[in-house]
């Protein structure tokens, strides 16, 4: 289980405190490609937007690039209190490339 901020993974990113797909696709995740329509969802709703949020830190936290407790304080309390997994780069989360392929990822 991954407990996410998406305000918090917002900042990091630097894609402002405005929730926005055109943000997170432009300079930010270019390589991220939606399905038909889903970019309209995630846009007109800012529960869906948080949603991809949190599925992209949980993605971070699956490859080992979020901050994890390291003080034996932090160690001790996030089983019990949670922690807040804050990711690394948009970019260590882009799919390698693959000649001829294209797809959606969201």
């Amino acid at each position: 289980m991954v407990e996410v901020y998406p305000a918090g993974a917002r900042a990091v990113w630097k894609i402002g405190g405005e929730r926005s797909v055109r943000g997170l696709t432009g300079a930010a995740a270019p390589w991220l490609v939606f399905a038909p329509g889903a970019e309209e969802r995630y846009a007109a709703s800012e529960h869906a937007f948080d949603a991809l949020i949190a599925a992209l830190v949980a993605r971070s936290a699956a490859l080992g690039r979020t901050l994890p407790p390291r003080t034996e304080e932090q160690l001790r309390l996030a089983p019990v209190e949670g922690w807040l997994h804050l990711p690394g780069p948009l970019d260590d989360l882009a799919p390698p490339a693959r000649p001829g392929l294209s797809g959606s990822l969201a």
